[in-house]
């Protein structure tokens, strides 16, 4: 988008929904689940997606991609306006062209890979893809133009994964793996970030590992449990619902996100399969010992002042035993690590009324004021 593109636009207020009427919802439904955004290195925001929409739904579908990706910039480019967002203001542009949006390139053909490699011709159903995807959208998904081929060829291919013979996958060995990675003695955090992110995953279910982020030496380490279904998404932490809860919490308590790191005891995501959605499930003890060589050696690379864990899983990690949050909630020694023990802001999220979730939230950023003030008062020796 060029400087002209820029002035045109105007802010809007946020957390403003206007109410969709009934012709437009399916318009406005397609704009969340068909729109595919990439890297665009000439724009000037880092991720760029194009839609074709029937109606102008530009206005309606605006909060829910502010609240989805909150912590990341983005560009929604429609024929009928424009939706750009930089992480604190979103605005409201005008019409743009095709050619403002992402053009073909490597990422698509990877795409497009992706798509087909997950498809399964057993459960082929031309009505139902229609019904997901409608055809009126599928000149801008990439992913598209490989439909034909493989309802095609759907046949055959059932035929050859009926005859052909099934293999018993092999057993993994979590703990060998561990004593394999800890041999490769990394040097630098860069290097252990590199093995984490090369390794298989030790929990069921997960697809890549989320790496911690953040920069070295800080105030505040925040440790969680693992990463939701959007950070394994987006291959960052602390990014979906929870993760807001914290940003809010912090910004209240004065601590500076951008400061400090956060990071997770278990790397990747555990989670099981029902539908479309995939439904967080809890580590055992057992995959959290696993995955605690990873975070100590984390820890010790990254050298914070003090480590805050958030929930009873983070907790098991840096401490090596279960502990019950509520009677040792507050200051605790993680070994060498001056440390905080918290809820996850998970918890936030669960409580049922208004009270509760009023109540808990105040406990929560009492906590985080305590952390600060702990950091800001009299120096903690860091340990490393």
């Amino acid at each position: 988008m060029d400087e002209a593109f820029d002035k045109k636009l105007k802010p809007m207020r946020p957390n403003t929904t206007p109410r969709v009427p009934s012709p437009v919802r399916p318009d406005a439904g397609a704009a969340r689940t068909v729109w595919e955004a990439r890297p665009v290195p000439v724009s000037t925001t880092p991720f760029v997606a194009w839609f074709e929409p029937d109606n102008y739904i530009v206005d309606a579908v605006a909060q829910f991609f502010v609240d989805r990706f909150i912590r990341i910039e983005w560009s929604i480019l429609t024929p009928v306006g424009s939706l750009p967002w930089n992480r604190r203001v979103l605005k409201r542009g005008p019409a743009a062209r095709r050619e403002d949006g992402p053009q073909h390139d490597d990422f698509e053909t990877l795409w497009r890979g992706y798509f087909e490699s997950t498809f399964n011709p057993a459960r082929t159903n031309p009505d139902l893809m229609r019904q997901h995807m409608p055809k009126e959208y599928w000149k801008n998904m990439p992913e598209t133009a490989a439909i034909p081929d493989m309802v095609r060829n759907a046949r055959s291919r059932v035929v050859e994964m009926v005859v052909r013979e099934p293999a018993t996958p092999a057993k993994g060995n979590p703990q060998k793996a561990v004593d394999q990675m800890s041999e490769q003695n990394p040097k630098s955090l860069t290097e252990l970030n590199r093995i984490i992110a090369a390794s298989q995953p030790l929990v069921p279910g997960a697809t890549r590992a989320v790496l911690g982020e953040g920069p070295l030496h800080p105030d505040v380490a925040f440790v969680g449990e693992q990463p939701g279904d959007q950070e394994d998404l987006q291959g960052k932490p602390f990014i979906g619902p929870a993760g807001q809860i914290l940003d809010r919490a912090m910004e209240e308590a004065g601590i500076d996100r951008d400061k400090t790191y956060v990071t997770n005891a278990v790397k990747h995501f555990k989670f099981i399969q029902r539908g479309k959605r995939r439904i967080h499930e809890k580590p055992t003890a057992g995959e959290v010992k696993h995955y605690r060589w990873w975070l100590e050696k984390e820890l010790a690379f990254v050298k914070p002042k003090l480590v805050v864990a958030l929930g009873a899983t983070a907790t098991l990690a840096l401490s090596g035993k279960a502990l019950p949050i509520g009677k040792n909630r507050g200051p605790y020694r993680f070994g060498k690590w001056p440390g905080f023990i918290t809820v996850h802001p998970s918890f936030l999220l669960r409580q049922t009324d208004k009270g509760s979730k009023e109540r808990e939230y105040a406990a929560f950023v009492h906590d985080l004021k305590r952390v600060h003030k702990l950091t800001e008062g009299e120096p903690l020796r860091r340990a490393g």
